[in-house]
């Protein structure tokens, strides 16, 4: 069983986010607490996490929330998801994750101020950016790697699900059990997953 940070979280009484500072050696949490919450990761079978300061191999996590867009709850955890896979993998190769918010429209202002960061590499989560946003931020000084998102011919590297091939799937498995009449509910504003879902 792969144990995840909300486990060590409910063990420890304290919250999952607290739980990813501790055990990346952020501050915030007290020495003590720290040691405590390592200590039951280590109980529950989560990898060791090294002692040392890592802070010279961080990759910053940047979430863009622009204010025309409207961002639920439901998103949110979609978000802490990603982020709980990310910190288990970081943790593997000596890397810290650490999440920046940025709640503008101004997309070079976000790269102006990353730049003044030393950093192993930036990860953006791409929902809600569009191809003239990414134009901006792959000019960084640091790699760039934008998730849930993909602009084919940018010249960055995109991870991004294969939108086509699983509505196909999904369509093909309800036409095969009888289905005729097959509907797509869509989002008010179409992303670049809507639109090729839809396609």
């Amino acid at each position: 069983m792969t144990v995840k940070l909300k486990d060590i979280a409910e063990r420890a009484g304290v919250s999952s986010a607290t739980v990813s500072m501790a055990l990346n050696n952020k501050k915030g949490v007290s020495k003590n607490k720290a040691q405590h919450i390592r200590q039951i990761a280590e109980e529950l079978g989560y990898p060791k996490i090294p002692e040392t300061d890592v802070s010279g191999n961080i990759v910053h996590f940047i979430q863009i929330f622009k204010p025309s867009k409207t961002w639920d709850d439901i998103y949110r955890i979609f978000i802490a998801d990603y982020l709980e896979g990310l910190t288990t993998e970081a943790v593997k190769h000596g890397l810290t994750i650490e999440v920046k918010t940025y709640e503008t429209d101004d997309i070079k202002s976000i790269r102006e101020n990353l730049d003044k960061f030393n950093s192993f590499g930036t990860i953006f989560l791409g929902a809600g950016l569009y191809s003239e946003d990414i134009k901006i931020l792959k000019r960084m000084k640091s790699h760039s790697v934008f998730i849930d998102v993909c602009y084919p011919g940018l010249g960055v590297d995109f991870i991004d699900m294969d939108n086509k091939e699983c509505v196909y799937e999904i369509v093909e498995y309800l036409i095969s059990i009888g289905h005729r009449q097959i509907g797509l509910v869509q989002a008010e504003e179409k992303t670049p997953n809507f639109t090729l879902r839809e396609e």
